[in-house]
């Protein structure tokens, strides 16, 4: 009994010793005052050590501070006080000069970062924090307007800081996390923290390398990549972890691909809002890779076509003309498509662009949606330099027409981006873009079809204006690419294991180390009929592998094939259409006889409206063709001449080209009726229904059609149109 006491006694001395010591080291440790002791917080951590806190008064610190592998607090007066309002007033600028703070010599969870604004930094990993093999601890910070390569916000490799109520705000990364980077062996824990408005190339939000970062009660919107807006997840052994009772929130984050979650591998997410209640590919790419638990949405979508303006908001219900929407992404993301219902984004008149209203680059193509310009010139998509345009990544049927595209910058695609699918492209400017691959149009593994289509000054390190890279075979009508430059190879096009088909084409001035107007390699096969490459720098073809077959084309220093010629193809030079040919130019009407191939005078042609040329309908090279005449736009002569365009009734099918419904939309006067018909390019009918007079809206299902080339044709009391669609399977 005896021995049992002593025993007991000697338990209770060892814990008041273990105390003793805590208690010891506590009043022990130093608090260094900035500025009072020390001028700087650097020259404070200097003097630091493990367990000292550097207590921070409100102000602007412009440095880059390193925590040096010491375990210290560095706070604001927040620390003490727990006012809230010691964040915003206590500021470390980094000047653009690197990290903000640094975390790279092993520090642990007992290195605190505690209640500042950790702003302009800028690095290439780590813009405001950068932390590589180290845990810290970092509560109550605002992390804002910084930037870098990788980790606009908050850089991690090898660590696995805790972040406790953070507010991680309009960082961007050129690359990859533009709020958190989280690389090899990461597992950051994240409470209470909100993601927004951060930008990068992938992960917007997050973006996770073979990492798991936990997320408890964490907000991710209004983040912008071009793949994965709100969280982006590559190589991932295992996925984020989500907390099943403090739900997070993940809403209208946007993205090329995978507007708010983009992952290899499978993730099961558990949320309180979501932007949708049941997200497809468009917010979750690719959707099979996704399980949700979603208890509330941010939009509820709606089956119908929606209408966008510069004048609207995206508070309306864009139902109406009368009551649109201010935005292109706020459109797709409340559109609701699919193959038995396709519609129609109409979008106005007018300038979308960042600063101008709030668009939100690149764009995520939707599968069975069109975007349709009120007009050519003055309907605008501008990037700014800032994104690419538009994404497009294994979308069925979708299409653009009627619209400019300019000033687009990204790594793939400054223009557009193709890859998996087949949109359809009508009436469209692509100007004024940059990239480092396909400065104009990116194509991948993607077949669209261009028609009317303008590709000018567009920059990229290759395929300046057109990159097509496995297996894509996009077929261009009536397409003028002109003014593009390649710091590598293709100016104009770049094809590696493609084979564009190029029908009317007018490639000029285009330039590139090699291949200034096409450059061919890796099993690429381009085909041409009725165009012209003129003057591209330093050659017009280059062929590293594989060939180009050229037919009824004006291509400068010749090129083998029947029908070629060698001649200046003699543009007009000035005006609207300075590549339209003049009167005497010898690419007139020595084209391919075949009417399958798109001539400017072709009635057929759904740019025939553009350019309601006078003459034979004989396929001229180029473009635009010719003679330029009395129906032509006026080609700087009097700026107040209008061309007056009769009216239509029957409208070009959408989407086109399709696979395998289209809807075919037309007008019949009051007290009339009328008859469509559909024809195969034999002339063989396939179908005829009567309708009576009103506006109709026919979706046609070709799944029992092959691919190819269809005519339909409206015929009432007072009208007789015929127009041409694509059915690609």
């Amino acid at each position: 009994m005896l021995s049992l006491t002593k025993s007991r006694l000697s338990g209770k001395t060892l814990f008041f010793i273990f105390i003793f010591l805590i208690l010891s080291t506590f009043l022990t440790a130093t608090i260094i005052n900035v500025p009072e002791d020390q001028p700087t917080i650097q020259e404070g951590i200097n003097i630091a050590v493990d367990s000292d806190t550097v207590l921070v008064q409100p102000g602007t610190y412009v440095e880059n501070i390193d925590y040096n592998g010491k375990n210290i607090t560095i706070a604001s007066l927040f620390h003490t006080t727990q006012d809230t309002s010691y964040i915003s007033q206590t500021i470390i600028d980094g000047v653009q000069n690197g990290s903000v703070v640094t975390f790279e010599s092993g520090e642990d969870s007992t290195a605190v970062l505690i209640g500042f604004t950790i702003t302009n930094g800028n690095y290439g990993d780590g813009g405001g924090i950068y932390c590589d093999s180290s845990n810290p601890s970092l509560d109550n910070l605002i992390i804002t307007d910084n930037s870098a390569g990788f980790g606009g916000g908050i850089y991690c490799d090898d660590s696995s800081p805790s972040l406790q109520n953070v507010i991680i705000t309009g960082n961007s990364s050129s690359e990859v996390g533009g709020g958190i980077y989280c690389g090899w062996d990461s597992s950051p824990s994240l409470e209470n923290v909100t993601i927004t408005d951060n930008s990068a190339g992938s992960g917007g939000g997050i973006y996770c390398l073979a990492s798991s970062p936990s997320l408890a009660n964490v907000t991710i919107t209004g983040n912008s990549a071009t793949i994965g807006g709100g969280i982006c997840c590559e190589y991932n052994f295992s996925p984020p972890n989500f907390d099943p009772i403090d739900r997070c929130n993940i809403f209208l984050n946007f993205a090329g691909l995978g507007c708010d979650l983009y992952a290899y591998n499978t993730i099961n997410v558990i949320v309180d809002t979501f932007t949708v209640l049941q997200p497809d590919d468009y917010f979750a790419y690719p959707i099979d890779n996704f399980t949700f638990d979603i208890l509330n949405a941010k939009v509820e979508q709606v089956d119908q076509d929606l209408y966008v303006s510069p004048d609207g908001s995206d508070e309306n219900s864009g139902l109406t003309v009368n009551d649109p929407l201010l935005t292109i992404s706020y459109a797709l993301t409340k559109i609701l498509a699919d193959s038995t219902n396709t519609l129609i984004i109409h979008i106005s008149n007018g300038t979308y662009s960042p600063s101008g209203i709030g668009e939100i680059f690149p764009l995520n193509c939707r599968s069975y949606v069109s975007l349709l310009g009120e007009d050519e010139a003055s309907t605008i998509l501008d990037g700014e330099g800032l994104s690419g345009i538009l994404f497009c990544e294994n979308d069925n049927n979708f299409s653009i027409e009627n619209v400019t595209i300019q000033n687009g910058n990204a790594d793939f695609g400054g223009g557009i981006y193709c890859a998996d699918s087949s949109p359809s492209l009508m009436n469209v400017n692509i100007t004024g873009d940059s990239a480092t691959w396909g400065g104009g149009i990116l194509c991948v593994m993607s077949s669209p079809i261009l028609q009317n289509v303008t590709i000018t000054d567009n920059t990229a390190y290759t395929g300046g204006g057109i990159y097509c890279e496995y297996y894509s075979n996009p077929i261009l009508q009536n397409v003028t690419i002109k003014g593009n430059t390649a710091e590598d190879v293709g100016g104009g096009i770049y094809c590696e294991y493609s084979s564009p088909n190029l029908q009317n084409v007018t490639i000029t001035g285009n330039t590139a180390n090699n291949g200034g107007g096409i450059f061919c390699w890796g099993n690429s096969n381009p085909s041409l009929i009725n165009s012209i490459l003129w003057n591209d720098s330093p050659e017009e073809i280059y062929i590293y592998f594989n060939s180009v077959t050229a037919t009824y084309s004006d291509i400068q220093g010749g090129w083998a094939g029947e029908g070629n010629i060698d001649a200046d193809p003699l543009f007009v030079g000035i005006g609207v259409y300075p590549y339209s040919l003049l009167e005497d130019s010898p690419c007139i009407d020595a084209g391919n006889p075949d009417p399958i191939y798109y001539d400017p005078e072709d009635p057929l042609n759904p740019g025939y409206a553009l350019w309601p040329a006078m003459g034979t309908i004989i396929n001229d090279m180029g473009a635009y063709g010719g003679p330029l005449t009395i129906g032509w736009p006026p080609v700087g002569l009097d700026d107040n001449v209008i061309v007056q365009i009769s009216e239509v009734f029957l409208q070009q099918n959408y989407p086109n080209p399709f696979n395998p419904f289209t809807t075919i939309s037309f007008d019949i006067k009051e007290n009339e009726t009328g008859i469509l018909t559909i024809f195969n390019i034999k002339g063989q009918l396939i179908e005829s229904h009567r309708f009576a007079s009103g506006k109709h809206n026919y979706l046609w299902d070709a799944s029992n059609q092959a691919s190819g080339i269809y005519l339909y044709k409206l015929n009432t009391n007072s009208i007789n149109e015929t127009r041409k669609m694509v059915l690609l399977k």
